[in-house]
């Protein structure tokens, strides 16, 4: 099953992955979980997603966004940030598009109807 299979109306759980290959391109994925996510957002399915699952899809951003914009390699990425803290208000980019547009919504109606913590 891809993410065009899945059927209008259904209930889903939106893995970090998804999210990640969504703001960064990828070259394999991305266009499908953009297009997952754009479902979402149109109310064609009913998308969750956890608090960790948003921390994990926003830290993990922002590793990505560290070695891009400073060149440093994937391997020991969560050391160096720890080594430089000052570098971390320059990473905002990714993760804050990820955690502004996925941030909890406000909850309406009684939940039967798929209103409560959607994605989208």
């Amino acid at each position: 099953m891809t993410f065009a299979d899945i059927p209008s109306g259904a209930a889903v759980l939106i893995y970090a992955n998804s999210i990640i290959y969504h703001f960064i391109s990828e070259p394999t994925y991305g266009a499908a979980s953009t297009k997952l996510l754009e479902r979402l957002e149109l109310n064609e399915i009913e998308g969750w997603i956890t608090p960790h699952i948003l921390a994990e899809a926003s830290h993990r951003l922002m590793t990505i966004e560290a070695c891009s914009s400073f060149g440093w390699p994937y391997q020991g990425i969560a050391t160096r940030l720890r080594k430089h803290p000052q570098h971390m208000a320059k990473l905002i980019r990714l993760s804050a598009g990820c955690l502004t547009r996925f941030a909890a919504r406000p909850r309406t109606g009684s939940g039967a109807s798929g209103d409560r913590g959607r994605s989208g």
